[in-house]
């Protein structure tokens, strides 16, 4: 159920574009009611809690010569801590690349370096550059890949309270042009997007960790009213079920939130732009609770 669109108006730093696209600010993680915004070049990562308007920008990360990156929040219920990761992809020289793993915690106030052993490839989307990590099973996923040439074969899991990582095999589908991580009824899901085609294939890891019980939910013949053709193909990503689950709520890229109907095969298109959205709740954490 959506309740409705919170205008946060001057309560925060200025987060508009500012005289490029490389300057926006796009919201790359959810957490209880928490936002990890990320401001691109000037690499300014702020939390916010929308329901309070209050805000905590995060000192600078230690830099390297780096290239994408990926953020996420997570709560990390032993320490009761919350945890902004960001995975960067640094060149050591312009023929070799690495994956680092960094993690911020709000009760220590510092930046530190985890998972040396990282190596995996976070997939990063041409056209949206963003790969926004998922929360399931109180663990952080992104797809990856083993290869940094390859499109993604995996998904990478984080865990918060022992800062290590896993793996997940995703379903192996063809003619894959695109994919995107999401969360389904508390399921990890996968939507795919297939090439030369509007269809999207819906996968749904049922039981967490079971590899074996991945399974197609159904296809998605997404026709978007008003697109431009220019755009073609391009992958969705999966934000929630509607409360009778007839509905699937739908981030399209280059932001177009909507419907899809299940039973009918046709989309709503809401007529809101967004350049990332997620389902959030509502908090009442205070920001400077650790202080």
């Amino acid at each position: 159920m959506l309740d409705g669109v919170l205008k946060i108006g001057n309560s925060i730093p200025r987060l508009d574009m500012v005289k490029s696209d490389d300057y926006r600010t796009t919201a790359e993680g959810f957490c209880n009611g928490l936002i990890c915004l990320h401001r691109f070049m000037c690499a300014t990562i702020t939390l916010l809690n929308p329901s309070t308007k209050e805000y905590k920008i995060l000192p600078p990360v230690p830099r390297r010569s780096g290239g994408f990156h990926a953020h996420g929040i997570v709560y990390d219920p032993v320490g009761d801590d919350y945890k902004v990761v960001r995975v960067v992809l640094v060149y050591e020289d312009p023929d070799h690349a690495s994956s680092q793993v960094m993690v911020y915690g709000l009760r220590s106030s510092m930046w530190r370096r985890v998972c040396e052993g990282f190596k995996y490839f976070l997939y990063w989307p041409p056209e949206s550059m963003r790969n926004p990590g998922v929360l399931v099973d109180g663990a952080l996923h992104w797809l990856a890949c083993r290869d940094q040439t390859d499109l993604f074969d995996i998904a990478v899991g984080f865990d918060p309270v022992d800062e290590e990582y896993w793996v997940i095999e995703v379903p192996n589908v063809s003619s894959v042009c695109y994919g995107t991580l999401g969360v389904l009824d508390g399921c990890l899901c996968i939507l795919y997007a297939i090439n030369e085609q509007e269809a999207f294939e819906l996968w749904v890891m049922n039981d967490y960790m079971v590899e074996e019980s991945w399974t197609k939910v159904f296809t998605l013949m997404l026709t978007v009213p008003n697109l431009d053709s220019m755009y073609g193909t391009q992958c969705a990503r999966v934000l929630a079920y509607s409360n009778n689950s007839r509905e699937v709520f739908l981030l399209y890229m280059f932001g177009k939130l909507m419907w899809y109907y299940l039973k009918e095969k046709r989309v709503i298109d809401l007529g809101i732009c967004a350049i990332a959205a997620d389902v959030n709740v509502k908090s009442l954490f205070k920001l400077n609770h650790y202080q």
